[in-house]
């Protein structure tokens, strides 16, 4: 998962309108930023004549030489479409993203020239790495305070130092977007104790920061006054336009300071406070498409509450849908159908994509970077459905549009490497997967250092792709890079955590380290199980994983505990006609064959078979395997002719898919062999000793013992044929 644009807050909330009869005029005027000042003093904004200002559904107006300006309006609600000066840009976007409300108060429209904004992002950054090096300072300072008067320990000294650093390495991207915001606010609308706040947060005086906050009174206790006031007005209609105004100023105050504890906690790492000062933000401006939207990204990408998450994208989805806002419905359902995918609910996922998808093909064209986002999702989906072909048609598509588009996102590019990447590890072409993984990873390090998030997502992907190459040491190196990040930057128990957890313990299966593997894989089921109950749906590869550890140590009564509550999983989620489903039909039986219980393992097979037989293209090197698994149960219980049947089922697909010369291939030659011989026609079984025998002697080598034994039967089969 990657975040979306970052976003800013200059809070607008819309006041209700005294009625009238006919159209109200609204007053509002242009001008520059205020900005801070090295001393913290405000160097007022000026006005600015000559802008264009577009209204939706109105015509344009041009502000005067003071900067200001009037238009009707003939209801409550009015939208800002754009305002244009030539070498000015809009300082806060969101400005013609908002829902406006008639109001007595100006309408303030905040330009300024592209260079000054470039100016103040780099004054901005300068003031804040230099306060974030005199908190490292600071730290280390304490902390070397701490083993001089023995205090901590050598190792504790080391481990907390190791801790400080790799915070510090996590703020380069916290440092742009802080700089980017505050080159964004316009001081001139900030009281004096706003501006101060403002600065001591700039130049890392958070300390004073928070005391002048506190100064203000308890923020619940100020939410709880708001809404009584609120309350007051809705009921009283004395003085009613002072009293919106004071309710006004409080709403944006109150918003400001909720922002403002965001921040401080979000500089500190403390990702619930965090979240909690975000969403009491969002419960204030309601009427913000995008603060309610980045809501919801922080929301599942950090704390993963899924449901909330969708909560506050639904929002911002009815915002936007009235508002009219193509691009930003599309955005909102990739989103719901991502945090669904995330979820596992993969046809809500699918309906959500494919609305976004389809109104992106209609609005925006075939080649905007928004819609090769939506290619990419919809092959997410492709891939969930094992059609990894069309899967790999749509990356095809999504990377297609962003090379040749300049203006797309390092993130969208680097995301479609690196689906492209995990869609050849599965088709097992490993050399184009490792170079479209290792093109993200050197995107993602070069723009954002080797501990940011994303890079964990690539990290991961790399892991599987050694993994998949069984080059374990490579695989369990990158995944705990992964780790390592995910751990610092998510709740202790989170979903990503619990994934990697649960693919370093497959890597020390695969390596037949088993005792390590379970270590792992039960970190993994505890933290889902404490994540999302006994159900959860990420529940069922672990507990695959669990039964084949116990399956190799010949414990099968645990195995077959962990693969049939690995089937109940898959069954929910899945159900009963999917490639998940029928591969858990297969570990089960396999369990049985192992155990001696033929007919219970049959009955497993079968099943397995009838998904598959369903789309024989598809799934038919899968299929060939589940016919040798039944041959070899009727082998057992000595049932030859269904066994023949259904080895020469096998014999057909492998030589179709492998060749002659495959080891499954040559596997069945050798049981169909031993079938005969078993049923005592000599002559069939040597025929498939002949066939078998130089084959395993070429691939395996003469002295294999499988080579060695088929050569005995063979020269015993010879024996017999002679007079």
């Amino acid at each position: 998962m990657k975040m979306v644009k970052d976003f800013f807050l200059t809070i607008l909330f819309c006041l209700v309108a005294t009625l009238t009869l006919g159209a109200q005029t609204q007053q509002g005027y242009v001008k520059t930023k205020g900005r801070l000042g090295n001393n913290g003093k405000v160097i007022p904004g000026q006005r600015l004549p000559g802008a264009v200002v577009q209204i939706l559904g109105r015509s344009a107006v041009v502000s005067g030489q003071n900067g200001a300006f009037s238009f009707q309006v003939p209801s409550d609600k009015y939208f800002v479409q754009n305002v244009k000066k030539q070498g000015y840009v809009l300082v806060d976007p969101e400005t013609t993203y908002r829902t406006y409300t008639y109001s007595s108060n100006p309408l303030i429209l905040v330009m300024e020239t592209q260079s000054q904004q470039a100016e103040d992002k780099l004054a901005n950054e300068r003031k804040i790495r230099l306060s974030l090096q005199r908190q490292l300072q600071a730290k280390e300072d304490e902390i070397d305070a701490l083993k001089r008067e023995k205090k901590i320990t050598q190792e504790e000294y080391q481990q907390r130092m190791e801790q400080l650093y790799a915070q510090q390495e996590n703020n380069e991207k916290l440092i742009s977007e802080m700089a980017k915001r505050f080159s964004q606010i316009d001081f001139d609308q900030m009281d004096e104790l706003n501006q101060r706040i403002s600065d001591c947060i700039l130049n890392g005086r958070l300390t004073e920061a928070d005391s002048l906050l506190r100064s203000k009174g308890d923020i619940n206790a100020r939410l709880v006054q708001l809404n009584h006031h609120h309350e007051a007005n809705r009921l009283g209609r004395q003085n009613l336009e002072m009293s919106e105004a004071l309710e006004q100023k409080n709403r944006d105050d109150l918003a400001q300071d909720c922002y403002n504890y965001y921040q401080r906690f979000a500089l500190e790492h403390q990702l619930d406070s965090a979240a909690h000062y975000l969403k009491l933000t969002a419960s204030i401006d309601t009427a913000n498409i995008e603060l309610q939207t980045a809501t919801g990204i922080y929301i599942s990408y950090y704390l993963y509450d899924m449901p909330l998450a969708i909560s506050y994208y639904q929002r911002g989805l009815q915002l936007a849908q009235d508002k009219g806002d193509n691009e930003l419905i599309i955005k909102i359902n990739y989103l719901i159908g991502l945090t669904y995918y995330e979820s596992r609910d993969y046809p809500q996922a699918e309906q959500y994509y494919s609305r976004a998808l389809d109104l992106s093909e209609r609005t925006l064209g075939k080649e905007h970077p928004t819609t090769a986002i939506c290619y990419r999702a919809m092959g997410d989906i492709y891939q969930y459905h094992m059609n990894l072909p069309m899967a790999l048609e749509q990356y095809k598509k999504a990377l297609e549009i962003q090379e040749r588009q300049s203006d797309v996102d390092d993130s969208d590019i680097t995301n479609t490497y690196t689906s492209l990447g995990l869609i050849f590890v599965r088709q097992k072409e490993y050399t184009q997967a490792l170079e479209y993984l290792s093109k993200a990873i050197t995107i993602d390090e070069q723009r954002l250092g080797t501990d940011h998030p994303n890079l964990a997502t690539d990290y991961y992907a790399m892991g599987e792709a050694y993994s998949y190459q069984e080059n374990y040491q490579q695989a369990l190196e990158h995944f705990n890079k992964a780790l390592g990040i995910y751990q610092r930057y998510m709740n202790r128990n989170h979903p990503l955590i619990a994934m990697t957890y649960l693919k370093i313990g497959e890597t020390y299966l695969a390596m037949l380290e088993y005792e390590q593997a379970l270590d792992y894989i039960s970190k993994a089921i505890d933290m889902y199980i404490q994540i999302e109950g006994e159900n959860s749906p990420y529940l069922d590869i672990a507990y695959t994983n669990m039964a084949n550890i116990y399956y190799r140590k010949a414990d099968y009564e645990q195995a077959l505990d962990y693969c049939n509550k690995a089937h109940e999983i898959y069954l929910a989620v899945y159900g009963n006609n999917n490639y998940a489903t029928a591969m858990s039909y297969s570990h089960i039986g396999n369990i049985y064959a192992a155990m001696g219980n033929y007919d219970q393992a049959l009955e497993c097979y079968n099943k397995e078979v009838e998904i598959y037989e369903q789309q024989p293209d598809r799934y038919q090197a899968d299929c060939g395997r589940a016919y040798y698994y039944i041959a070899e149960s009727y082998h057992y219980k000595q049932a030859y002719q269904q066994a023949l049947e259904y080895y020469n089922k096998a014999y057909d697909i492998y030589r179709k898919e492998n060749g002659e010369t495959h080891y499954q291939t040559i596997a069945v030659y050798c049981n169909i062999g031993a079938a005969y011989r078993e049923m005592g026609d000599y002559k069939k079984a040597l025929e498939y000793y002949t066939t078998a025998y130089p084959l395993m002697k070429e691939t395996y080598g003469e002295n294999d013992p499988n080579t060695v034994k088929v050569k005995q039967y063979l020269d015993m089969l010879l024996q017999m044929q002679q007079p």
